[in-house]
Formats: C-alpha cells, sequence, structure tokens
C-alpha cells in the first residue's frame, strides 16, 4: 500500500516475476511497472519454491523455459502453494497436456510466447478481476461475520457502520477513487471502522451521561484495537487505514496518532465526514438526532478543523448522491451494500 503525505494512492497491485534472463526479467518488470504494478523478480524456479514468505502477491507470471521441464513437478507444485495469489505460466510450452496439468494445479491461465506486451499485460488483468470477483462472496462473508460480532455488543452501532459504509463509498467516488478493488477496501473499512469496540467495556460503550476522563481515555483505544484486531485478517490490510484514522483531525487535534492535514490518508478524511453526519443525525443514548440543518452548518463550522475543506465541498457538492439514504430516508439493505 503506497502512502504519499499521509494520503494513501490507488494501491498498486503486486506481481512476482519469475524468468531466468535478467535481462528479459527487467524488460519485464518495466513492462508491468509502466501498467503501475509493483515488481518485484526472481531468477528460478528453485528461489520461489525456498521462499515461503512470498505468498501474498496478486500475480505470480512464471515465464517458462524449456530447459525447466525436467522440473515441471516443481512448477507445478508452486502453481498451488500461493491460492491467495493469481499464477499465470507464460511461453512455449512443449505440448497441450503439461498445460492441462499446471491449471489443474492452480495455474489460473497458461499463456503463449506469442502475445504482444499489451495482450500479456490484458490477460494478467482479466485474470486478476477474475480471481477476486471469485474471492469476494467469501470475503463478504467474513465480514458480515465479524459484524455479526459487532451486533450483539451494540446493535445499534452494527447499523451506524452500515450507514457510515454506505456515504464514505459514495463520497469517495465523488472525489476521484474509483477503482473497484480500492472501493471494496473503503467499504469494508468504513463498515469495520468501529469495530474496536468490541474491546470496550459495556459501562462505558452503553453509559447515558458523559464520560470521566478515563472512560474516555478508554473509549479512544477502539481505532487501535481495530487495527489489532484487522492486522490478522490479510484481505482486510487495506481497509486498516479507515480504521485506525476516522478520529484524527484535519488540524490535528485528533486521536490516535494527531495526525494533520494531508498526513491523514484521504479515505480517512472522508470517513470522518460520513462518520460525523450519522451520529449527528441518529438519536442516542446520551441526545437525539439533530436535524439536517444542523448537520451541514456543523460540517461548515468545522471545515478545516476537524474536516478537510475540499472533502467537506466535495460532500456538500454531491450531497444529493454522497447523502442520499438521509435524504431519501431510506436505508441500502446490509448484505447488498457489504
Amino acid at each position: 500500500m503506497l502512502m504519499l503525505f499521509g494520503v494513501i494512492m490507488k494501491p498498486k497491485k503486486s506481481v512476482l516475476i519469475v524468468e531466468e534472463q535478467d535481462e528479459l526479467r527487467r524488460e519485464l518488470s518495466r513492462l508491468f511497472e509502466e501498467h503501475q504494478y509493483e515488481a518485484h523478480e526472481a531468477g528460478d524456479i528453485e528461489f520461489l519454491w525456498r521462499k515461503t514468505e512470498l505468498a501474498g502477491f496478486d500475480l505470480i507470471l512464471i515465464h517458462w523455459r524449456p530447459e525447466w521441464y525436467p522440473d515441471r513437478f516443481r512448477v507445478r507444485a508452486v502453481c498451488g502453494k500461493y491460492p491467495e495469489s493469481v499464477v499465470i505460466v507464460a511461453g512455449l510450452l512443449p505440448d497441450y497436456e503439461l498445460a492441462v496439468d499446471f491449471l489443474k494445479a492452480g495455474a489460473r491461465d497458461c499463456l503463449g510466447d506469442t502475445l504482444s506486451s499489451t495482450e500479456l499485460v490484458d490477460a494478467c488483468e482479466a485474470a486478476l478481476n477474475q480471481h477476486f470477483r471469485a474471492l469476494r462472496p467469501w470475503y463478504n462473508q467474513s465480514v458480515m461475520a465479524i459484524a455479526a460480532a459487532i451486533g450483539l455488543r451494540d446493535v445499534e452501532t452494527e447499523e451506524h457502520c452500515q450507514r457510515v459504509s454506505n456515504t464514505t463509498v459514495r463520497l469517495c467516488r465523488a472525489l476521484g477513487l474509483d477503482q473497484e478493488k480500492h472501493l471494496q477496501a473503503i467499504r469494508w473499512g468504513a463498515f469495520l471502522h468501529d469495530v474496536g469496540k468490541v474491546g470496550i467495556p459495556d459501562s462505558i460503550l452503553h453509559k447515558s451521561g458523559s464520560l470521566d476522563p478515563f472512560e474516555r481515555q478508554q473509549m479512544r483505544r477502539h481505532p487501535e484495537i481495530g487495527r489489532d484486531l484487522l492486522a490478522r485478517i490479510p484481505f482486510l490490510e487495506e481497509s486498516i487505514p479507515l480504521v485506525l484514522f476516522h478520529h484524527e483531525r484535519f488540524d490535528g487535534s485528533g486521536y490516535p496518532q494527531g495526525l494533520r492535514g494531508e498526513e491523514i490518508p484521504l479515505e480517512a478524511r472522508a470517513i470522518a465526514v460520513a462518520d460525523t453526519v450519522d451520529a449527528m443525525l441518529s438519536n442516542r443514548v446520551y441526545r437525539s438526532a439533530q436535524t439536517w440543518e444542523t448537520v451541514l452548518q456543523e460540517l461548515q463550522d468545522h471545515r478545516g478543523s476537524q474536516f478537510d475543506p475540499w472533502v467537506v465541498d466535495v460532500a456538500l457538492g454531491h450531497r444529493e448522491t454522497v447523502f442520499q439514504d438521509y435524504i431519501s430516508g431510506s436505508l441500502v439493505n446490509l448484505e447488498a451494500s457489504v
């Protein structure tokens, strides 16, 4: 995940290129880097086989060489060694049966050596998209299971997270973040932004009055608790900044790290607006829901202090779309929105 001045840029996909010849390997690396991949290199199958820590690449491109034929069983094993990665074997395979063998072992595709550079990248992109679409239902079920745990502690928090997720995704689209996979990470992060509250005692979480200094300090631990929980789930890695930084403030007075301005990831600056809007428009144990006019005034009053001015301007400029759940008075079904 690439960060520049705290802003999460559209995440680069990672590719591991396995090719024996140095010049060709570097050429393939440059090709994928030109298409916004983070390219890594391995000189032979033996290297890839030894490095069990290499799991986690989006794409593993094995550029088949004829001299590897005696070691084809190891290539076959590599095809199934990294289930979270898309493995593609490219090059002139000696026979159709070997290609079928690799595919049965777990390779996503076997490509000939007549493809142009553009066709090679396009084929890899198509395989990655297909892989993500296939995994997405399983990932969604995992997120729903986590949400169910939140709901057992606090139904209000679960419903709040649903609405914040919807609003954050719409706002991020308006901000120009439109890559499907990245928006899914934003959706999950916004939906789970309060997951750390499972570690907060009920006496604090459900207190009807104001929190004392100690209780407030305990409540402020929930972003870091959430980060620690999600850190154990690899597919939620890109969602963690929304969980950790959604209470940071543009002027640096937020928590947990006191980040300021563009040190705060853009997605977290967006969720700060969505989170505040929903909190103000919801009934809480300590106060009734505020009016829409009060919410709009709050965004304007804290533009530049609590909130990024640009994010506020975009949100208000696209209010009919960004805040449609509240304007229409309806909520999108949780199962469909996640």
